[in-house]
């Protein structure tokens, strides 16, 4: 069976909290699409002609939502493609890992785009390494040993690297 590569991405740099729009309809501002885009210029080059390999998960909070969408843009990633989680907005790593679990083996590589806490929990709890996602940071995990999302529970994965800067 082949590795499978799983990048848990949070969400880039969003508006403050302001009266009269809640915490689901915050978008990126400038700093926020600048570091996603140059993020996922990091990955293009490991994702060039992989795209029937590739599934892109999401929240759907606006956010989260317009980083997913920059990510498939860089990527070439048909934006209907994208598979939309409600589920995972406000999440705890549980509910985050159960979205995962279901997610088919064809699939080698996984883009999860959320929020903390629950990315960075899921990272720690996953990998067995502590993790404080920031902004629009990026952890790649690997999943190898005859395993798949379907069996990615504690200490599975390994954690190949955190992309923050």
């Amino acid at each position: 069976m082949k590795r499978k590569i799983l990048y848990i991405i949070r969400h880039g740099k969003a508006e403050e909290f302001s009266f009269g729009k809640g915490d689901f309809d915050r978008g990126l501002i400038g700093p926020g699409i600048k570091r996603a885009q140059k993020h996922a210029l990091m990955l293009k080059e490991e994702f060039a002609q992989r795209n029937d390999k590739i599934l892109i998960l999401s929240s759907t909070a606006v956010r989260a939502a317009q980083t997913a969408r920059i990510f498939a843009d860089t990527l070439d990633y048909p934006a209907e493609m994208i598979q939309w989680a409600p589920s995972i907005y406000e999440a705890h790593y549980l509910q985050i890992l159960k979205s995962i679990n279901d997610v088919s083996a064809n699939y080698d590589y996984l883009l999860v785009f959320g929020h903390n806490p629950g990315l960075s929990d899921l990272v720690t709890y996953t990998s067995n390494q502590y993790v404080e996602l920031k902004t629009a940071s990026i952890a790649c995990l690997t999943i190898e040993n005859g395993l798949d999302y379907s069996t990615l529970s504690a200490n599975t994965a390994t954690l190949n690297k955190v992309i923050s800067s």
